[in-house]
């Protein structure tokens, strides 16, 4: 089954119709009230995300600090 959404996704394993693969972040509230549970099960691969816009291109304030909060995230996570 294939949902549009996040949260469509969410409200149908809530619902009973199965189990999905979603980042932690999404369900972080869903986890915490227990509507949702997580599985203990550790995925056999690496996910990559990367992010591009055109040379030269001024971003706005607003792209401007997701980027830049994306890339703190990022090194966070990424240091011991």
């Amino acid at each position: 089954m294939e949902f549009g959404t996040i949260e469509a996704t969410k409200q149908g394993v809530a619902g009973g119709l199965g189990v999905a693969l979603l980042p932690a972040v999404a369900v972080a509230r869903e986890l915490a009230a227990g509507t949702l549970v997580r599985l203990p099960w550790e995925p056999p691969f690496t996910l990559w995300t990367q992010l591009a816009w055109r040379s030269g291109k001024r971003l706005p304030p607003h792209v401007r600090l997701f980027v830049e909060q994306a890339v703190r995230l990022v090194r966070e996570q990424a240091s011991p």
